[in-house]
């Protein structure tokens, strides 16, 4: 069973406590501070779609603005300070269901079966564009769709896919760890977004808030390879696409500011395993 309510001020909040099942909080709100309900056995879905709302959970903060979405998992404790009009969805999807899921999509394929259901523990902050499921409730928060329980398929695979990528990032502090996967998650967005010219290390760093250091380290840790790396693929991937629409191998060499067709050639077949005048047969 699905629920819409509509959260205008503290007393809807306080209602709010008595819901069980799967259910989703539209709210618009001024300036408001709010018990967030992780006491009880939900994650909790947050994304808006105007204004900014800042977080303290567990003592560390977080914003939210319309590019962003947080998950809290069961049992992290906190609170939610709106200092600007905001307006958004708030999901909450019991740990129960999440676990039954887990159980039947996934672990069944996973060495330790449903017992294997990941926890992260504490909350996570990445670009909504990121995840299918940042995606969707971005695009709940800014439209009138009712929730649907595909949601639930959603948030199973993005607690399995962020763990694993939690898990490659070689910081000690799981706060940290979260941290710095918002901040690669922010610079493989911005490499996505910049195919159409070349960046620089230095460039990217600056795009997602972190050092040259961290940011080259961290990058290859999630990703498998170095942002520039990374970068050069996604174009050499855009190269591809032009070609086979017709554009001169030469004129791609070019837009990509290769120095010549042989040096892009080689890069060419590197990624793909064929050279591009080969795609013109």
């Amino acid at each position: 069973m699905t629920e819409t309510r509509l959260l205008n001020n503290l007393d809807d909040a306080r209602d709010l406590r008595a819901l069980e099942d799967m259910h989703m909080v539209r709210s618009s709100l001024g300036r408001i501070s709010v018990p967030l309900f992780s006491e009880r056995k939900f994650y909790v879905i947050r994304a808006v779609s105007s204004g900014l709302e800042r977080y303290w959970i567990d003592g560390k903060p977080f914003a939210i603005t319309p590019d962003r979405f947080l998950i809290t998992p069961p049992r992290v404790g906190g609170r939610a300070e709106v200092d600007t009009h905001a307006s958004g969805a708030c999901i909450y999807v019991p740990e129960t269901l999440v676990h039954q899921i887990y159980g039947e999509a996934i672990s069944s394929d996973l060495a330790g079966g449903p017992s294997a259901t990941p926890a992260l523990g504490y909350s996570v902050l990445l670009p909504a564009r990121s995840a299918a499921i940042g995606r969707y409730a971005q695009s709940l928060s800014a439209s009138s769709d009712t929730l649907d329980k595909s949601i639930l398929l959603q948030l199973v695979s993005f607690l399995h896919d962020t763990q694993q990528d939690l898990s490659k990032i070689s910081a000690s502090k799981p706060a940290t760890r979260a941290a710095l996967l918002l901040r690669v998650q922010t610079a493989h967005n911005f490499l996505q977004d910049n195919t159409d010219r070349s960046v620089t290390v230095e460039e990217v760093a600056r795009a997602c808030g972190i050092s040259r250091y961290h940011l080259m380290r961290t990058y290859k840790e999630v990703f498998g390879v170095p942002p520039m790396r990374a970068h050069q693929n996604m174009r050499l991937d855009r190269a591809k696409e032009a070609i086979l629409l017709g554009c001169p191998p030469a004129e791609m060499a070019a837009q990509l500011d290769f120095d010549n067709l042989a040096n892009f050639s080689r890069a060419f077949l590197r990624r793909h395993g064929i050279r591009p005048t080969q795609l013109l047969n």
